[in-house]
């Protein structure tokens, strides 16, 4: 995974559960679990880490001109 906005990449995502529509992932060195449904090209769900939850909505998009790892 990356966070382009924390200058961050190849953040290793440990596991992936996919039944579709539901997705679950996690990232077990930052304590993180995703769990979101897949409706029309988009997954919303919700983001737990630090014992605080917030919404997130996740979609492919096109990448921005310079940023890295592109053209």
């Amino acid at each position: 995974m990356d966070s382009p906005d924390q200058n961050v990449s190849g953040i290793p995502v440990t596991t992936v559960n996919f039944n579709y529509p539901d997705i679950k992932f996690e990232i077990s060195n930052l304590g993180v679990i995703y769990e979101g449904t897949l409706s029309d090209n988009r997954i919303t769900g919700k983001w737990k880490q630090s014992g605080q939850t917030f919404s997130l909505a996740l979609s492919k998009t096109e990448a921005l001109p310079g940023k890295k790892g592109q053209p």
